[in-house]
């Protein structure tokens, strides 16, 4: 272990270069070692020179970069939940007639036709990306509304895959985002309804931060009841990109839970509702699709998978 170098906050280790300090400092679980590391980084600041780290013993034990990247990786891995099986996605014709009428517009008949899709197992992330992750990854924080245990936002799809990219790398398995045959899959966890809880949408704020109860901002992630498979927040808070292209409907679409890449790369899909969104637009089969490079849209966020999708 070498230096931390005040202008930028980095650290750099025996072959390793310019590994964020906010990364260490998420990383170091040692509440002791925790306070050793943030001393040498006040004396850096203070100093505004680079300041050698061997000057401050970690109580006989460096912090070293892999170590430490595997205890992300763990991290991230306890919040995984494993899933596989059949459903049938989108929704169907008399909804989707209802669904119209009641709302004057033409928009969910994007959920039609609906089609059974049967998927390979895979794991899903239990809460979107949080704040503190995607900053020990990415060395940013783009978000608007601020916390360590928000989900990120303000990020574009682009720079959702650069995360998944970056944790692949480090830790030698394929984190990807998913399909949205997962998403939903995912999300309706074996139910049909409206919402993972049921059709009655005035039971939505105990499930979900949406337009009624998020006092204009996202909230940490989990408050909320998860399904019934422990995904927290699929109703609400953030939308989530998928791997998938826009399309209009589901003419010509995967049927086997891959992510459908055809057509329109310009836009991708977002699936969840937000902290800004109506009860309607929270609903488990309800797409929205928003351009790939949009990396201001503080309703947007991201969770990650292991399975099927995308090979590159």
């Amino acid at each position: 272990m070498q230096n931390i170098t005040d202008s930028n906050g980095l650290f750099t280790f025996e072959g390793y270069n310019q590994v964020s300090a906010n990364l260490l400092e998420f990383l170091v679980i040692n509440e002791q070692k925790k306070a050793v590391l943030m001393d040498a980084l006040d004396d850096a600041h203070a100093q505004t020179t680079d300041f050698v780290l061997n000057n401050y013993q970690l109580l006989d034990e460096c912090v070293e970069i892999d170590t430490a990247i595997a205890n992300l990786e763990s991290k991230v891995s306890e919040q995984l939940t494993k899933m596989s099986g059949s459903f049938m996605m989108g929704t169907n014709d008399a909804e989707i007639e209802r669904l119209c009428k009641r709302y004057d517009r033409d928009w969910p008949k994007v959920e039609a036709p609906q089609h059974r899709v049967t998927l390979q197992p895979f794991y899903m992330a239990k809460y979107p990306i949080t704040q503190a992750q995607y900053q020990a990854i990415m060395g940013k924080n783009p978000s608007r509304f601020k916390g360590k245990n928000n989900p990120v936002e303000c990020v574009s799809w682009h720079e959702a895959q650069e995360f998944c990219q970056k944790i692949s790398q480090r830790t030698g398995k394929k984190y990807q985002l998913p399909s949205e045959a997962q998403w939903e899959y995912a999300c309706r966890a074996e139910t049909t309804t409206a919402y993972y809880f049921g059709d009655n949408e005035s039971q939505l704020g105990e499930y979900a931060w949406y337009e009624d109860n998020s006092e204009g901002k996202t909230r940490p992630v989990g408050q909320k009841k998860p399904n019934q498979w422990g995904l927290y927040d699929m109703h609400g808070n953030v939308w989530e990109w998928c791997e998938d292209n826009g399309h209009d409907n589901y003419e010509g679409a995967p049927t086997d839970g891959s992510a459908w890449i055809t057509g329109n790369s310009n836009t991708a899909v977002v699936r969840g509702g937000s902290w800004v969104n109506s009860p309607n637009d929270c609903r488990s089969a309800f797409r929205n699709f928003i351009l790939r490079r949009s990396d201001f849209i503080n309703v947007v966020g991201f969770r990650v998978v292991w399975g099927l999708g995308r090979d590159s």
